[in-house]
């Protein structure tokens, strides 16, 4: 009975281990899928032109009044055609808004 015993926690182990790789790989599949709107990171901010989303999203650029001057969709945010100053931007994922300060230089 005590050499049953080890071999049969071996493959509840092995078992379970497997099982567990399974869901992993379908949660990171869902997280990628469910990326908030407010894990989105900007970068560089400041810029002296081009910005970047760490994730695709519509996104619109704003006045320091509010007054819309871009909007797209994607990770690449090109500024390099508006004056140096402060901006917002209004970033939009899965129905979900946030507004962020950018700083182009």
């Amino acid at each position: 009975m005590k050499n049953i015993f080890p071999l049969t926690i071996v493959v509840l182990l092995f078992t379970t281990l497997s099982a567990s790789a399974q869901t992993a790989e379908l949660d990171s599949t869902k997280v990628a899928l469910s990326i908030s709107v407010d894990q989105i990171t900007i970068f560089p901010n400041p810029t002296t032109g081009i910005m970047f989303l760490s994730n695709e999203a519509h996104y619109k650029v704003l006045s320091i009044v509010g007054k819309p001057l871009a909007e797209s969709y994607g990770k690449e945010i090109d500024l390099t055609r508006f004056e140096n100053g402060y901006y917002f931007l209004e970033i939009t994922r899965n129905g979900k808004t946030v507004t962020k300060k950018i700083v182009k230089k």
